[in-house]
């Protein structure tokens, strides 16, 4: 498996493809930003892409618009994700984009899910504090983290259905279940890892 990051300005949003270079085969985590750039990537790589796994509906981690590649293959977030795919007023894309964008057809997962698509297997935790519906997926060692969990830091809880306290709680719940030290691709920022944040992270104290 390999991995490729694609970062967005202008809130520098990541936008992570992991592939098969057997099968040929990818898949997205919240897919965003320059899509024509990337949709040139796909083709120079000759990938075909399984599905496009969202972290959480804000509008900064989903595109302003849908080209038709990108709906060739199934969206996919958090069940109690998606009435923010299709309002406005929380998933903030008139303050992102200038305009109100919503998706009606991003289809429901639930927490501690595991699926597999294709040859990816990947384990579905629900982590609402920065949103309602937040997740984050774990692909084996890899954990792609969202706007839950940054490097020396965590996402922000004072935007519609955020919660500081639930947040707390989804971190003590994250850092009880997934022990190892698997490395963690957050939605804005460098990777990191479980065990550098369980040291160093200031919103983690109390799991050290």
């Amino acid at each position: 498996m390999k991995l490729k990051r694609f970062t967005a300005p202008p809130y520098m949003t990541n936008t992570y493809c992991l592939y098969d270079t057997e099968s040929q085969e990818g898949i997205f985590i919240d897919l965003t930003g320059d899509l024509t750039g990337i949709h040139a990537w796909l083709e120079a790589e000759k990938l075909t892409i399984l599905a496009s796994l969202f972290t959480h509906a804000h509008g900064d981690h989903f595109p302003q618009s849908a080209p038709a590649w990108s709906l060739k293959f199934p969206w996919y977030a958090h069940k109690n994700a998606l009435v923010a795919f299709e309002d406005p007023t929380i998933n903030l894309s008139e303050e992102i984009y200038g305009e109100e964008v919503v998706y009606t057809e991003v289809l429901a997962l639930s927490d501690s899910m595991e699926q597999n698509i294709g040859k990816f297997h990947f384990e579905v935790m629900e982590t609402p504090g920065h949103t309602a519906g937040s997740v984050c997926y774990r692909f084996g060692q890899v954990i792609f983290s969202g706007d839950t969990l940054f490097k020396e830091s965590v996402g922000r809880t004072d935007l519609p259905t955020g919660s500081m306290v639930i947040l707390t709680d989804s971190l003590n719940r994250m850092f009880s279940q997934w022990t190892e030290d698997f490395f963690v691709y957050p939605g804005h920022g460098p990777q990191t890892s479980m065990e550098y944040e369980r040291r160093v992270n200031p919103y983690l104290e109390g799991k050290r």
